[in-house]
């Protein structure tokens, strides 16, 4: 039987230009977070209003300078972790 695939569509936020290096598929620099987050990293959000208001908090300075792209995360559908199920059926 074969996995079934999921499309997830992703959102980031970014400087125009490292959203351009995103685009075309290069290296592009971690997010330096404040420390309430999960460390360096490209953070994605999930839903582009989300994208749209940390665009509007976060770049409030100078919110001409940033951009959103969106992405999407294609994954099997055995590679998700299900946090809804118990851990009976897993057999863990």
């Amino acid at each position: 039987m074969s996995d079934y695939y999921f499309s997830i569509p992703l959102y980031h936020v970014d400087l125009k230009e490292n959203n351009e290096l995103f685009i075309e598929g290069k290296n592009i620099p971690p997010s330096n977070e404040d420390g309430e987050w999960g460390g360096k990293g490209l953070y994605l959000w999930d839903n582009l209003k989300n994208a749209e208001y940390w665009k509007r908090v976060h770049w409030k300075n100078d919110w001409s300078k940033a951009s959103i792209v969106k992405t999407v995360l294609r994954v099997q559908d055995s590679k998700i972790l299900d946090l809804t199920e118990p851990m009976e059926k897993f057999n863990c």
